[in-house]
């Protein structure tokens, strides 16, 4: 079977769309009580001052909020070598820099990655599959997530989920979407494993996956595209991008 290649996105207009929809959000109260207090003209000076100012904010701290949204800690290579070894290995055949380990203290057995656009990604692994994935299982899983960092699709939802919270998966979804394909987490499993030349590492992530449960304690809905496996379960009226494991196993097997 061959491997279908993924498209890669250029975030910088879904950034650019996140922002001026920010901007205005905040101007708009801001405009809305200045009009009552001085003239027209100062009032959308400063409405817009202020949504350009927490819009700057933000977005320079969004990878951070993220982190803490989800409840990761950042940990030194040399506290998680196997993690370590796996993403210094899969980094380089994917072609991105490495990113920044990270841990969530959780018993579940899930993955994912975030990056802002201003810096080097981050990827967080929960405790419960880092203490038990052994190296081919973990390079099958930092394949997976890597390809979406190659491939730009990972900068929207995490600005998205900075800037707006909970509202980035209910009124405001579509700016969460990055490429638009909701065929992305299946591609990212192709990816992977036409990266590490391996197929049967990205089985073995899953396997290792769907022996435990992938729910985790925190997981912002913007987000879920960015795990590696269903963070959750799925919200009602809203559909999954995360096809079934065994689904997603069959169709590796097949490579």
């Amino acid at each position: 079977m061959e491997i279908r290649t993924a498209t890669a996105h250029d975030p910088t207009t879904d950034l650019v769309r996140i922002g001026l929809v920010h901007v205005v959000a905040i101007a708009v109260p801001v405009l809305v009580v200045g009009v009552l207090l001085v003239p027209a003209w100062l009032a959308v000076v400063v409405a817009v001052a202020v949504g350009l100012t927490v819009t700057v904010v933000r977005a320079r701290g969004a990878d951070d909020r993220v982190r803490r949204a989800v409840d990761a800690r950042a940990v030194d290579p040399a506290d998680v070598p196997r993690l370590a070894g796996a993403v210094e290995h899969v980094a380089m055949a994917v072609g991105v820099a490495p990113p920044v380990l990270h841990v969530i203290d959780d018993p579940a057995r899930n993955a994912l990655v975030w990056c802002s656009g201003q810096g080097p990604s981050a990827l967080a692994v929960t405790s419960g599959l880092v203490d038990v994935a052994e190296p081919v299982e973990l390079e099958g899983l930092v394949a997976h997530l890597l390809t979406d960092v190659r491939d730009g699709l990972v900068e929207a939802p995490t600005a998205a989920t900075a800037m707006f919270g909970g509202l980035a998966a209910g009124p405001l979804r579509g700016l969460a979407r990055a490429g638009g394909d909701d065929r992305r987490i299946v591609l990212a499993d192709l990816e992977g494993a036409r990266a590490i030349r391996y197929p049967p590492g990205v089985v073995a992530a899953l396997e290792l996956v769907r022996a435990g449960s992938s729910h985790v304690a925190r997981s912002p809905e913007p987000l879920r595209a960015l795990w590696f496996a269903a963070p959750s379960e799925v919200p009602p009226g809203t559909i999954d991008p995360h096809p079934p494991v065994d689904d997603r196993i069959d169709l590796l097997r097949e490579l």
